[in-house]
């Protein structure tokens, strides 16, 4: 039988903290569960799709499908475009 890896995230600092939108974390909190995980783990930790994938045992397709979706809802949302 095959273990998961366990996912755990490192907490960082105040004064390392970068700079952000202010809607930005209510955003990204509104997404549906599965989108809010690919965005945090692809561009919050700099995770590969691949590694993505491997954890949440879905394809780098639908890693790749889930981030499209997940930031086109946010720049929707915090009215920026591209």
């Amino acid at each position: 039988m095959m273990r998961r890896r366990r996912v755990v995230f490192p907490s960082v600092p105040d004064e390392r903290a970068p700079s952000v939108e202010p809607g930005l974390s209510r955003a990204v909190a509104d997404l549906p569960t599965r989108q809010r995980t690919v965005v945090l783990l692809l561009h919050g930790y700099e995770w590969t799709q691949s590694e993505v994938a491997e954890v949440l045992d879905i394809s780098k397709g639908s890693v790749q499908r889930h981030s499209e979706r997940a930031m086109a809802r946010l720049r929707r949302k915090l009215g920026v475009d591209r």
